[in-house]
């Protein structure tokens, strides 16, 4: 099985391949989760930070989606949406 995502695990050590929207306060870190680097979100209370990422697929098939989340502080939520 294939990753369609590009730079998921952001072992580049940057957002390569993500589009960025909002991203004061945010940048790729370390230690990550099986990876060198993470995606870090630091202080935040004005703004939602955002990166996103277009993939193509196939009707009918079926894709998993797999990811970690670690909260060091208090979360507003995090939100994964699915356009199609």
């Amino acid at each position: 099985m294939s990753n369609l995502i590009i730079n998921g695990d952001f072992a580049t050590g940057n957002l390569n391949g993500w589009t960025q929207i909002q991203t004061q306060n945010v940048f790729v870190g370390t230690p990550g989760f099986n990876s060198t680097y993470c995606y870090f979100i630091g202080n935040y209370n004005t703004f939602s930070p955002l990166i996103s990422q277009s993939i193509n697929t196939t009707v009918g098939h079926v894709y998993t989606l797999t990811y970690y989340l670690k909260n060091e502080t208090n979360l507003h939520g995090m939100h994964i949406s699915f356009n199609g």
